[in-house]
């Protein structure tokens, strides 16, 4: 088996400190959990909220949950998904008859797991359920940052982590598992901003691209929604159904319905915003573009700058530099935008309203469905997507929507967040000490394993945006070759990328495969340079 026990425990000093407690944030305490390797994750929230959203787990994760003796708790309080039923329009699914279906069992042929929908409050209290409760504390707003000592090769190096309530928490790292909005990154380039040493591409925050409205439903009648009685569900896709302003119809819009357990159903309706609200944000942020550093001080791509740059000791702080001030600029926009929007979403929730529920079988309407949400499981969403390209520097690392965001279409976003956490648990159990020439190249392989896998997944999701929910000709004409002549090797193609890697932890027992696509190897270096091919 290409699994090994490791050959050394992790250094005893070894204290992580996670700056987040959502899905990315939770999984990586329970993998350090499983490794023995002492952390503690800071959860800026007083308490955990019930959240309206689905997640959907594919072959990629499933196999890790299985590692961890999860796979049951999961698969019993998910759907497996069979197909996609796609509407063209609203005005189709007056008679519930699909346009076209996009076959998805191929996932569970080919990558030996099919895949999973799952309320996210679910999923993340099955995962906080096997994390001791004495090592998640809430109410903790990390607002500064600062190394003692970076550089050096003593043991006493470390971070502290300084709360808005005047607490302190001190680690031998730092991962910033806080989201798209993350105040561990935007700290972090504020710093490297100053020294002159953050990426140029990295200086820009993420402009909004869609919004999305989502909510889980109350326990709905199985009578009268057939499908809630399967294991097997088709999500349901409906393009178009919005109006414009003018009384239009604007089909820059979607509508996903996703059966879940528990007889549930989750609803998504993705939009466009406004041209009139987009250009406002473009006109007060004005695109800031700050002057540019000499080359000789920015970070090859992917890669944190050179650490000898970092002053010593480094503090974390909130000194004005370029990237503040374009920081700023977005969010005073960024928060006009979401009071402009409040009306867009308004208008196109009671737009569809009238509109009937697929899923009914005595032809009920989307209002209905609506009315059976509870106000504090609907959520409004902004979404972005992008990729950042310094994701470590010093003792301080990122994980997940806080270095690479993706759009939901393609259910990667959760995914990729446990998937980094598998291969910076797997590289921390192998440090041979917690010196800053140990956690360098433990963090840049970390980086060279996930960072393409991540932004392949980010740009797959966009592409699934665009076939179910694009208007353009090009994007009809992607459609009409997807469902009518693209052959299934292209399908495939499409997806290997990332349900291929299937990694499990280096540390726990080996785990079997089943797909027919074999896994891609994830290469683990032992302590001494030794390589062993973790699949």
């Amino acid at each position: 088996m290409p699994y090994q026990p490791l050959s050394h425990a992790p250094p005893k000093d070894l204290h992580v400190l996670i700056a987040g407690g959502g899905i990315g944030g939770i999984a990586l305490g329970l993998m350090l959990e499983r490794a023995n390797i002492s952390y503690l994750i800071l959860e800026r929230s007083e308490r955990v909220r019930p959240v309206g959203s689905a997640i959907s787990l594919g072959p990629n994760v499933l196999r890790l949950f299985d590692q961890l003796s999860l796979g049951k708790e999961i698969r019993d309080a998910s759907k497996k998904v069979s197909r996609m039923a796609y509407y063209d329009s609203v005005k189709n699914i007056s008679n519930a008859k699909p346009d076209n279906y996009a076959e998805m069992m191929f996932v569970e042929q080919r990558y030996g797991y099919c895949t999973q929908v799952i309320p996210r409050s679910i999923l993340h209290n099955i995962l906080s359920s096997k994390v001791p409760s004495s090592k998640v504390i809430m109410g903790k707003h990390v607002i500064e940052v600062v190394e003692q000592d970076p550089l050096s090769s003593s043991k006493t190096s470390s971070v502290t982590c300084r709360c808005a309530d005047g607490s302190e928490y001190t680690g031998t790292l730092l991962v910033g598992a806080d989201g798209t909005y993350s105040t561990i990154r935007h700290l972090l380039y504020q710093d490297l901003d100053r020294q002159g040493a953050l990426d140029p591409r990295d200086r820009r925050p993420l402009p909004p691209f869609q919004h999305c409205m989502v909510g889980v439903t109350d326990p709905l009648d199985p009578e009268e929604f057939k499908t809630l009685q399967d294991d097997y569900v088709d999500f349901q896709v409906i393009r178009g159904g919005g109006a414009s302003k003018d009384g239009n119809t604007d089909t820059q819009h979607s509508i996903w319905l996703m059966p879940l357990a528990n007889r549930q159903i989750a609803w998504n309706l993705f939009y466009r915003y406004d041209k009139e609200i987009v250009q406002g944000y473009y006109d007060a942020v004005d695109y800031y573009d700050p002057p540019k550093h000499s080359p000789s001080s920015s970070p090859s791509p992917s890669s944190s700058p050179s650490p000898s740059s970092t002053p010593n000791p480094s503090s974390i702080n909130n000194d004005s530099s370029d990237y503040t001030l374009a920081t700023a600029a977005h969010e005073k926009a960024w928060r006009s935008l979401q009071s402009a929007s409040r009306d867009q979403a308004s208008r196109l929730l009671a737009n569809h309203r009238p509109m009937r529920n697929p899923l009914s079988v005595r032809g009920g309407t989307l209002g209905e469905l609506f009315d059976k949400t509870r106000p504090e499981l609907i959520s409004s969403v902004t979404m972005e997507q992008g990729f950042y390209h310094t994701w470590y520097h010093g003792r301080v690392v990122l994980l997940g929507d806080a270095c690479h965001k993706s759009l939901p279409y393609g259910g990667q976003g959760a995914n990729q967040a446990i998937l980094d956490g598998v291969a910076l648990v797997n590289n921390l159990v192998r440090l041979e000490s917690t010196s800053a020439q140990d956690l360098v190249p433990c963090f840049q392989d970390y980086v060279d394993q996930r960072a393409s896998v991540a932004d392949t997944a980010r740009i797959g999701s966009a592409c699934y945006g665009y076939l179910f929910g694009g208007s353009s000709w090009a994007a009809s004409l992607y459609r009409w070759s997807y469902f009518w002549c693209m052959p299934s090797q292209v399908v495939h193609w499409f997806a290997d990328p990332f349900f291929r890697v299937r990694p499990l932890l280096s540390f726990l027992p080996y785990v079997r495969d089943y797909g027919r696509c074999r896994a891609a190897p994830t290469m683990m270096h032992e302590p001494g340079g030794r390589v062993v091919d973790a699949t």
